[in-house]
């Protein structure tokens, strides 16, 4: 018996032995870009070129900020691998804005130049790529070099949503994809966005859901509907409204008079004439005590209790008591309230970022937030500080990647968020330079001679001097150049196209000077050309 002990355990130390000596083989990963981070992820060692491994499978993952990742299976065997792995870039499709010429609608880039020329009766937003546009009565859609889709033969359409569309062909509704095929053929009577795979559509007088390939994953059965919001969506069946899943079943059966969408795992919900919260559950959060209540943003509710307003966090603690005649939502850690027929800006605490001394607040989007003083409108940052002072005849809009559209004596324009002011690109030479399909030879040639136009900004900084533009060396035009005012200093020149160096001497309001020379640029046939100088700290950009 010892004897046959001694065989097994000398068999098992052999085994062990074998299998910490098995020989390994190197494993590398050529990524491109060469500073992509590469990770094997079922085992615990950290990948490093080379690394020495037993043979069998390895899940390796190769990823970097901007590029799309890879992720695959290798195979090692009985030698070396070596394997090469190249990322694509993630493509940022630019941002385009609606414009309106002589009652026509097109769409500029974030320069003012446009991209898609204004040629339809209605135009709406670019949403995954594309926007649904009307020509002639109809609607079609387009991408974002202009070019169809889909051609104009909509009797009505909304915007792309998870990569589905809803068209209208007669008065029926139907959804399309990206490409413009039938998703969904028209049948249904009134129809939703899709939201988390799902839509809420309507036959007769009956409201169901559908998938994203036109299955039924509810028939239609209620009354009313709301879309799928955090795996949840309100129903209403005669006079109470509950709450179903994704597929279909009973989280709360109808039981409140009122339901909303969740939010941040919360949703409002009325009983009565109060109004409180539910979990993703339909368990209770607080007993129903509100007058009126929001949903949560960034961690805050507006609820009302009597004739004020206040904000509570979501242990349904008073963040600010109500004291506000009117409450928005917290959007960016900021949000206006109203005190009396006056508008300010609490953060999340409730302390004042700016007290109340405006006639209207908008939200803030990417740092910058729409205001109003008597008839002026202007933008302030999100510490109160003004980004552009209120102007008569001024009509603003929300940022958005980085431009808002704004109209100014009339005259359309984009700005930054520095408020400096990007003209529209004029719209006659930019139809010389992009209808050669219907110029000849000599036409062509004399738009390519065409002058381009210069703008030299310095942003809304105050402040007098010169600017001299150069071609050669030889003196072109020399400026002086008083930017006191709403959008800083702005010049505009009409050049012949060719290549220019630029000097510039200018003293601010706190008597700094601020100076460069040799800044080229080049002027292009019926194209702008922007110089923007910041003199608060020297900056300068040709664009």
């Amino acid at each position: 018996m010892n004897k046959v002990l001694h065989i097994v355990f000398l068999l098992v130390l052999w085994g062990l032995s074998t299998a910490a000596f098995a020989e390994k083989y190197r494993l590398t990963v050529n990524a491109s870009p060469s500073n992509s981070q590469v990770r094997i992820m079922n085992i615990s060692s950290r990948y490093y070129a080379g690394i020495k491994l037993a043979p069998g499978k390895y899940d390796v993952l190769v990823t970097k900020s901007g590029y799309s990742s890879n992720r695959q299976w290798i195979r090692v065997r009985n030698q070396d691998v070596s394997i090469r792995v190249v990322l694509k870039e993630k493509v940022k499709q630019q941002a385009l804005y609606i414009m309106h010429v002589g009652g026509k609608r097109g769409y500029v880039n974030r320069d003012g130049r446009w991209v898609i020329q204004p040629k339809f009766g209605t135009a709406y937003g670019f949403s995954e790529g594309r926007a649904y546009v009307k020509v002639g009565g109809k609607y079609g859609f387009i991408n974002k070099n202009g070019g169809w889709v889909v051609k104009p033969k909509f009797d009505d359409a909304r915007s792309f949503s998870e990569g589905r569309a809803a068209v209208r062909v007669g008065d029926k509704w139907g959804y399309i994809n990206k490409n413009g095929g039938w998703v969904v053929k028209p049948k249904f009577d009134s129809v939703s966005s899709f939201s988390e795979g799902c839509v809420d559509v309507k036959v007769g007088d009956k409201w169901g859901y559908i998938n994203k390939n036109g299955g039924w994953v509810v028939k239609p059965k209620f009354d009313s509907t709301g879309s799928f919001s955090e795996g949840r969506a309100s129903v209403r069946v005669g006079d109470k409204s509950g709450y179903i899943n994704k597929n279909g079943g009973w989280v709360v059966k109808p039981k409140f008079d009122s339901a909303s969408s969740f939010s941040e795992g919360l949703a409002v919900i009325r009983v009565g004439d109060k109004r409180d919260y539910i979990n993703k559950n339909g368990g209770w959060v607080f007993k129903p005590k509100f007058d009126k209540a929001g949903l949560f943003f960034e961690g805050r509710a507006t609820v009302k209790v009597g004739d004020k307003w206040g904000y509570i966090n979501k242990n349904g603690g008073w963040v600010v008591k109500p004291k506000f005649d009117y409450a928005g939502n917290f959007h960016e850690g900021r949000v206006g309230v109203r005190v009396g027929d006056k508008w300010g800006y609490i953060n999340k605490n409730g302390g004042w970022v700016v007290k109340p001394k405006f006639d209207y607040a908008d939200s803030f989007h990417e740092g910058c937030a729409m205001v109003e003083v008597g008839d002026k409108s202007g933008y302030i940052n999100k510490n109160g500080g003004w980004v552009v002072k209120p102007k008569s005849d001024f009509v603003a809009s929300r940022f958005s990647e980085g431009r808002a559209e704004v109209k100014i004596d009339g005259k359309l324009a984009l700005i930054n968020k520095k408020g400096w002011i990007i003209p529209i690109e004029e719209l006659e030479r930019t139809q010389s330079s992009t209808s050669s399909d219907q110029s000849n030879s000599s036409s062509s040639e004399s738009s390519s001679n065409a002058p381009g136009t210069l703008y030299f900004m310095t942003g809304s900084t105050c402040g007098k001097g010169n600017i001299t533009v150069r071609n050669l060396d030889t003196t072109y035009r020399t400026e002086n150049l008083d930017c006191c005012g709403f959008s800083g200093g702005q010049k505009e020149y009409y050049l012949s196209p060719g290549s220019y160096t630029l000097s510039y001497t200018i003293t601010d309001c706190s008597k700094s000077p601020h100076s460069s020379s040799g800044v080229k640029f080049s002027i292009r046939a019926n194209r702008q050309t922007v110089i923007e100088l910041n003199m608060g700290d020297g900056y300068y950009h040709v664009k």
